[in-house]
């Protein structure tokens, strides 16, 4: 009876120990295939949406007073459009705006900002520090910086794609935001399939330590 319950002790601690050393790792390996995904996703909708927008007149847009413009009306409804349109198919942008460099060297600065709530970037209006020290570095490419970028709104994954002029020169870059929240949101089931089969591997070991104890100690019986 004693070699009995050892046996069936020595099957569920070496299940638990298996998924205590395993469960973690696969955890992190999973969101981190979670955020590779998002940020191929992000690029690849943002070079997409960047065609879609008409953005001619965009370098007529240069101080708060041009935002009366038909060239700014036209280009922020163009950017609301692509939000509205990528949200019915189920990803929600949480900002799309339209930047380029700053005559003040080592910045940036909003032209058209897809935002239109009180918290709404007017023309001109400089950048962040964060968006300052890496965009300016990769304005000819599609970039996504490491990271998140935390606001007072959340922690946003951006991505930047540079918009040219019929010549193929640079004229400004256009920039996409999702929460992050929204990435992951999906890796809650995953997480509780886990632990379901967590649960479930345990509960097999019991069973599966139990019927080779009962195996033995019958054949020890029967010798």
């Amino acid at each position: 009876m004693r070699n009995r319950s050892k046996l069936i002790l020595f099957f569920f601690l070496f299940t638990l120990l298996g998924i205590v050393v395993t469960l973690p790792k696969y955890y992190q390996a999973m969101k981190k295939q979670f955020e590779i995904q998002a940020v191929e996703n992000l690029e690849s909708l943002l070079t997409t949406s960047v065609q879609l927008i008409d953005f001619k007149g965009l370098n007529e847009l240069n101080s708060p007073e041009d935002s009366s413009k038909e060239s700014y009306k036209r280009i922020l409804g163009d950017l609301e459009k692509v939000m509205a349109a990528n949200e019915q198919k189920g990803m929600f942008i949480a900002f799309a705006y339209i930047l380029k460099p700053s005559k003040k060297s080592g910045y940036l600065e909003f032209i058209v900002d897809g935002d239109t709530s009180e918290n709404h970037f007017p023309i001109g209006k400089l950048t962040s520090n964060y968006e300052q020290r890496d965009l300016l570095k990769h304005l000819q490419q599609t970039y996504t910086p490491p990271g998140y970028f935390s606001t007072k709104w959340g922690s946003l994954l951006t991505s930047y794609t540079p918009i040219f002029d019929a010549d193929g020169s640079y004229v400004a870059t256009m920039a996409m935001s999702v929460y992050q929240g929204q990435i992951f949101s999906n890796i809650v089931v995953v997480r509780q399939s886990l632990i379901y089969c967590s649960i479930t591997a345990l509960i097999l070991s019991i069973v599966l330590g139990w019927s080779v104890a009962m195996f033995l100690t019958r054949k020890e019986r029967q010798d």
